[in-house]
């Protein structure tokens, strides 16, 4: 992280049937990437 940065994050959590995800993205040059990846049951 450079100096004067803001760095931004979105925290998705969706429930299913089958349990839930929970995911992390960061937002990057003006898109939304998808940072980690987690099941949970």
């Amino acid at each position: 992280m450079g100096r004067n940065e803001i760095t931004i994050l979105r925290y998705v959590y969706q429930e299913s049937d089958n349990g839930a995800d929970f995911d992390i993205y960061i937002r990057v040059n003006g898109n939304w990437e998808l940072l980690h990846e987690m099941e949970i049951d």
